[in-house]
């Protein structure tokens, strides 16, 4: 039992991606990473897997991102910066 695969889900305000994949072991095993504003959904989420999943270990990945919102700007001291840079090169050389 190996496989993988993978759904997508968009709405207004996110987009989401769920991704699973399976390796053949002994036992039953349930890999969850979760956002954490939804690691309540864990157990729910691995007693649902364990209803289709008898034995191996199935590891599931969800990513849920805000659509619309920009990263962060970084904004770097200049001044700083090159002073720690020029503190970095003296002791060095």
């Amino acid at each position: 039992m190996t496989g993988f695969g993978r759904a997508e889900f968009a709405t207004d305000d996110y987009h989401a991606k769920v991704e699973m994949q399976s390796v053949n072991r002994k036992n039953g095993e349930v890999v969850i990473q979760l956002p954490k504003a939804l690691a309540e959904l864990e157990t729910g989420l691995r007693k649902l897997v364990l209803q289709s999943v008898q034995r191996g270990r199935v590891q599931v990945s969800v990513i849920v991102t805000p659509v619309g919102v920009k990263p962060a700007e970084t904004l770097v001291d200049e001044v700083r910066l090159k002073s720690t840079v020029f503190q970095v090169n003296l002791k060095i050389f």
